[in-house]
């Protein structure tokens, strides 16, 4: 009986071609040997991937140079079981968009599929870098999976599949989260930040405004995401003077309060302080209190309480005057101030009241001593000029006096001195309480033979308040007895009492001052014709009207050297083109306008200013005058543009001719 022999056979393990280790093993004659090699192995501490395998499976045979399987491995940098060199290489791109760069190394080509990036070799992040009041927000990677993009947080953790390119998104940065300074971009981009708004209602807060950056759960910057407010960005709110504070609304801002993205709007409100305050009744002259005081609730700070408003009807005073105080705190009094009134009205003046304090009036009264009597006003109160209590005043004197039968009436007298009618005592100031006396005398009746009425001697009128010395008695002329004597009485006959002549009205708040019989010539200011300002002219006006007129002159002077051209224009157009005649006429009708415009401005400037007077800039007839500018200056424009339509057309013409 025969056996099969035992052959040796060896496994060679080549690596990017060169040959590594050798497995020698024994096998029976005619045995089928099949290898299943790793598909990556390490070797030399770098990683390769299995590309091929020969003489696999192995049939033992007699000869030793049929018995090998040879096992080939290549390089494998990506570590996906796959040789580089059948594996495609691609580049990969850092770019940066719009508002921003990007520092350091942005191409790295022949780059395997499927690689890291970050394990490509010497790989570095690039930096961006944003332009001013624009901040990084992302990186967006693009590449034959994504041709639309897909954001991306870490470019080094992306496989490579294919061209690969990284675009580094900016965006506005135009605020921040500090409070105090809210406009100072912190390189958060806007669009993840909400803003946190905060008011006073009577009041003051610390800042108005701050933003809070919106994150996901992730801790990444999210649009839709939330924030928390800091201590530091919730404002301190003040009340103004006057007022205390009341809440916040819609709710008191804390440290740690979530905001999402709609932000929060924050306001303090605040309610004014009231108070209470006295109000008393005083006799001015005396002090006394007239009243007990009233007290008044509720009012508000910074009110004006008005004395006069809570005055009071007190029997035998008048009010004269009262406090005026604003109330900013408790414990405010008022006074309201009242004097006697006890006299001056009718029917009695002097039991009954008559608005008027006592103090400021004077007593005339009218008596008659024995042997007449007095009619009319007996009584009379007038009131001094101006509330003052010194002042002095005269009397209206609206009376008569009557003798009994058998008297006459001789004078007024008072305080030692004689009137000799009423218009003496009315041209007359007292300043104390007066009463006048009529002092009646007896009638004379001399009997004489012949009737003789004698001529009293003349009355020198003497200087009111002087007394009036008694007349000397007629001389009696003695003649020859004829026939029975005849007695005729000589009764002075009583002077009419003339109307009443108060004299020069005295005005009460300044009695110095006339009120009639007195002019004061009054110097006349210069007065442009048109109204214009009394005092001065403006300059800015007369800037305007030059102006005016310089652009019309401007519009007309340019067109008369082409005055010659226009007329054959004109006739040739009248004959030729409808079209040229319409724009012959409408540049006619605007040198026309423009002139017209011109003469108004100067004219309206000499209406309405003199400048004779003081100079300001402006008066109330500046926008008239502005406006005429802005006419003359659209007429020229307009003038300018039509003529540039003619002459391109023209041009045109010209150029098919």
């Amino acid at each position: 009986e025969f056996t099969k022999g035992s052959y040796d056979y060896s496994i060679e393990y080549y690596y990017d071609g060169v040959k590594g280790k050798t497995d020698t093993k024994k096998a029976a004659f005619e045995e089928v040997i099949t290898l299943n090699p790793d598909v990556s192995v390490t070797y030399g501490g770098s990683p390769y991937a299995l590309d091929e395998v020969k003489n696999n499976p192995l049939t033992i045979d007699t000869e030793a140079a049929n018995n090998i399987i040879r096992v080939y491995y290549a390089k494998d940098t990506n570590g996906n079981g796959k040789p580089d060199y059948k594996e495609e290489t691609y580049n990969v791109n850092f770019v940066a968009e719009a508002n921003g760069t990007l520092t350091g190394t942005t191409l790295y080509s022949g780059i395997l599929a499927n690689t890291r990036i970050g394990n490509i070799a010497g790989f570095a992040m690039p930096v961006p870098t944003a332009n001013l009041n624009y901040a990084f927000d992302k990186w967006i990677v693009r590449d034959v999976n994504h041709p639309e993009g897909i954001e991306i947080n870490d470019p080094s953790t992306y496989i490579i599949h294919s061209n690969t390119v990284f675009y580094a998104s900016f965006e506005e940065d135009q605020h921040g989260s500090d409070s105090t300074d809210p406009e100072q971009p912190d390189n958060v981009p806007d669009k993840y930040q909400a803003e946190v708004s905060f008011a006073a209602v009577n009041g003051t807060v610390s800042f108005n405004k701050t933003y809070v950056t919106l994150y996901d759960k992730q801790g990444n910057y999210a649009e839709d995401g939330t924030g928390r407010l800091a201590q530091n960005q919730i404002a301190t709110a003040t009340a103004n003077s006057g007022y205390h504070f009341v809440n916040w609304t819609p709710q008191t801002p804390k440290q740690g309060m979530e905001i999402t993205s709609e932000g929060a709007a924050f306001t303090a409100h605040y309610a004014i302080n009231t108070y209470t305050a006295v109000v008393r009744f005083l006799n001015e002259d005396t002090g006394e209190e007239l009243a007990p005081a009233v007290t008044v609730n509720d009012i508000a700070h910074g009110t004006y309480l008005y004395g006069e408003a809570h005055r009071i009807s007190i029997p035998g005073y008048v009010f004269t005057v009262a406090d005026t105080k604003v109330v900013e705190s408790g414990h405010v009094t008022v006074n309201v101030y009242y004097s006697a009134d006890t006299r001056g009205g009718l029917p009695n003046p002097d039991t009954t009241p008559d608005g008027t304090p006592d103090k400021y009036q004077v007593r005339f009264a009218y008596v008659a001593d024995t042997n007449g009597s007095v009619t009319g006003t007996t009584v009379e109160y007038v009131t001094r000029p101006g509330n003052d209590t010194t002042a002095a005043v005269r009397p209206q004197a609206l009376v008569d006096a009557i003798a009994n039968d058998g008297y006459s009436f001789m004078s007024w007298t008072a305080n030692g001195n004689a009137y000799v009618n009423t218009d003496a005592m009315r041209n007359t100031y007292f300043t104390e309480d007066t009463v006048f006396t009529a002092g009646f005398a007896e009638v004379v009746s001399p009997i004489l033979p012949t009737p003789v009425t004698p001529t009293p001697p003349a009355v020198t009128p003497q200087n009111p308040g002087t007394p009036i010395p008694a007349a000397p008695a007629a001389p009696q002329i003695p003649v020859n007895p004829i026939a029975p004597p005849i007695v005729v009485p000589v009764i002075p006959t009583p002077a009419p009492t003339p109307a009443p002549n108060p004299g020069p009205i005295v005005n009460e708040d300044d009695p110095d001052q006339p009120q009639g019989g007195e002019s004061t010539e009054v110097q006349e200011n210069p007065t442009p014709k048109g109204g214009g300002s009394q005092n001065e002219w403006a300059l800015i006006n007369l800037i305007c009207a030059g102006g005016t007129v310089l652009l019309g002159l401007f519009l007309l002077l340019s067109k008369l050297k082409k005055e010659e051209e226009e007329e054959d224009e004109k006739t040739s157009a009248m004959r030729n083109d409808e079209e040229q005649s319409k724009g012959y006429k409408r540049r006619k009708w605007l040198r026309v306008a423009s002139t017209i415009t011109a003469v108004v401005s100067v004219i309206a400037f000499f209406l309405t200013e003199d400048i004779t007077l003081a100079m300001v800039l402006i008066d109330k007839w500046t926008l008239l005058m502005a406006a005429f500018l802005i006419v003359q200056v659209i007429f020229v424009l307009f003038g300018r543009k039509w003529k540039e339509l003619d002459d391109n057309k023209n041009n045109a013409e010209t150029a098919r001719s």
